[in-house]
């Protein structure tokens, strides 16, 4: 049964397009005509979504992110956090697959919540 090893690395440019992001989310938030308390409730929102999503998918620093995947003749998935965890996982149909970006979405086995993880071409 030959597995094909994908080794998940830091993106350069998926950090740089979850900043671009956030910031436009940002200024368009400081332009909406609500209260400004809901303006800072929303930055400080974008401000935790956007450690987090750092955190978890371009550094790869938190315990629950996916560092590696196996792939085998079946249609299965190995997935390894970076705290050494291991879980099988089925790929599903909404996997979104293009030159520049493949974003793999999983079901793990005995579980209903999906999960994502992305791979740029960098």
């Amino acid at each position: 049964m030959s597995k094909l090893t994908i080794h998940l690395k830091s993106s350069k440019q998926l950090a740089a397009i979850l900043l671009v992001m956030h910031c436009a989310a940002a200024l368009i938030l400081c332009f909406l005509t609500v209260s400004i308390n809901v303006k800072w409730v929303g930055l400080l929102l974008l401000i935790v979504s956007l450690c987090f999503y750092f955190g978890h998918t371009v550094r790869l620093s938190f315990a629950n992110s996916a560092v590696l995947l196996k792939f085998s003749d079946k249609a299965d998935c190995e997935l390894y956090t970076a705290s050494g965890r291991v879980i099988d996982c089925t790929v599903l149909s909404s996997t979104f697959v293009s030159s520049y970006l493949t974003v793999l979405i999983l079901q793990p086995a005995h579980c209903w919540l999906t999960r994502s993880v992305i791979i740029m071409s960098d």
